[in-house]
């Protein structure tokens, strides 16, 4: 997004959903490749995904859906609790209004 390619932020915020959406199918034991588990997933975790789907390609909305995106992978990271601990200051800063503008981070 700091480098204005809109198109390409919403492609990887849609990664983000998916990383995320594949490691709560691991953790209910169905199929993780290409979002074949996604929709035996409980309801309550694919509500809580709704929201990171990007509605139009502007920067307040991809910064929302970015945010949302990062949260759902964070919360379903549960099994690498280590690792999100260690990247979750980084991720909320990509996510955060004061990223924006500031290609060279």
């Amino acid at each position: 997004m700091a480098r204005g390619r809109f198109w390409q932020a919403q492609y990887w915020i849609g990664e983000v959903r998916n990383e995320a959406l594949s490691l709560a199918c691991r953790r209910h034991g169905l199929e993780v490749r290409q979002g074949r588990g996604y929709d035996e997933l409980p309801a309550k975790i694919l509500d809580a995904f709704e929201d990171t789907l990007v509605q139009s390609v502007n920067p307040e909305e991809l910064l929302r859906s970015l945010g949302r995106a990062v949260e759902g992978l964070l919360r379903e990271a549960a099994e690498a609790a280590e690792l999100a601990s260690r990247v979750e200051g980084h991720l909320r800063h990509l996510a955060s209004p004061s990223f924006v503008g500031r290609p060279n981070d």
